[in-house]
C-alpha cells in the first residue's frame, strides 16, 4: 500500500492508526479507528465475526489500502535493514507457502530472502516435522511455520490472525513464547484470537470491533 504521511508520532511509536475506515463493496466494516502501538505492546483484535478482524490486519501489514484514514509506522519498522519489507512480520490464518519445501528449507529460505542468520526449527517447536514437507504437515504444524516465519527476521512490527487457531496447549504455549520474545525485545504484536483465554494471557490493549460499522474502542488491560 501506499505510505501516507499519516498521523505523527514520536520515535518510540511502533505503529499509528487514525480515523482508518475498511470498506468491501459498499459495505463499512470498519469506521474510525484508532491505534497506536509502542513496544512492547500486544493488540489483541476482537469482535464477532464478519466484523472486519482479518482486513484490519492485512491493513496494517500493508496488504491492502484504507479508504480513508491513515497508517503509519514508526522508525523501527521504516529503518529496518530492507525497510518495511524487514521491519513487518505477519503471519495470515492459512499459510500459503511452496508444499514441496520441507518445514526447514522453507525457513532456511525465508530466512536468505529476508538477509537474516538460519533459525533452528527446535526454536519454534517444529523439531520434530522438520523434515516435512509443508503440504503434508497438520493444520497446527502449518500454524506454527506461519508463526515462525513471522519473526524469525526479528521485526519490529508483528501482526498475527488467529496465532493460535488448531493449537493443542503446549503448541500454544510455543507460540504464546514468541510473542512474549517479541514484547521483550521492544517489538510490537497485533494479533485476532478466538481464544479468549489466550487473549488475557497476552494482550496489553485490546481493540473491539462492533456490528458492521460501528466504531471501535481501544482498552488497556
Amino acid at each position: 500500500m501506499t505510505r501516507e504521511p499519516g498521523p505523527r508520532f514520536d520515535e518510540t511509536v511502533v505503529l499509528a492508526v487514525r480515523d482508518l475506515t475498511l470498506r468491501v463493496g459498499t459495505r463499512t466494516l470498519v469506521r474510525g479507528l484508532d491505534l497506536t502501538a509502542r513496544p512492547g505492546d500486544v493488540v489483541a483484535v476482537t469482535g464477532p465475526n464478519g466484523t472486519g478482524k482479518s482486513t484490519v490486519l492485512r491493513t496494517l501489514a500493508g496488504l491492502r489500502r484504507s479508504e480513508p484514514g491513515a497508517v503509519a509506522y514508526g522508525p523501527a519498522v521504516t529503518e529496518a535493514a530492507g525497510g518495511d519489507r524487514n521491519g513487518i512480520g505477519y503471519a495470515a490464518a492459512s499459510l500459503s507457502a511452496p508444499g514441496a519445501l520441507t518445514t526447514v528449507e522453507f525457513l532456511r529460505l525465508l530466512a536468505r530472502l529476508r538477509g537474516v542468520r538460519e533459525t533452528a526449527p527446535d526454536a519454534f517447536g517444529l523439531g520434530a516435522c522438520a523434515a516435512t514437507p509443508i503440504a503434508s504437515l497438520s493444520t497446527g504444524e502449518r500454524k506454527k511455520v506461519g508463526v515462525a516465519a513471522a519473526v524469525l527476521h526479528r521485526p519490529a512490527l508483528v501482526i498475527l490472525d488467529e496465532p493460535f487457531e488448531a493449537l493443542d496447549e503446549d503448541s500454544m504455549d510455543v507460540v504464546t513464547r514468541q510473542i512474549e520474545g517479541v514484547r521483550r525485545r521492544g517489538g510490537a504484536v497485533v494479533l485476532c484470537t478466538h481464544r479468549a483465554e489466550r487473549t488475557t494471557d497476552v494482550a496489553t490493549k485490546i481493540l473491539r470491533l462492533g456490528e458492521s460499522g460501528s466504531s471501535p474502542d481501544a482498552d488497556t488491560t
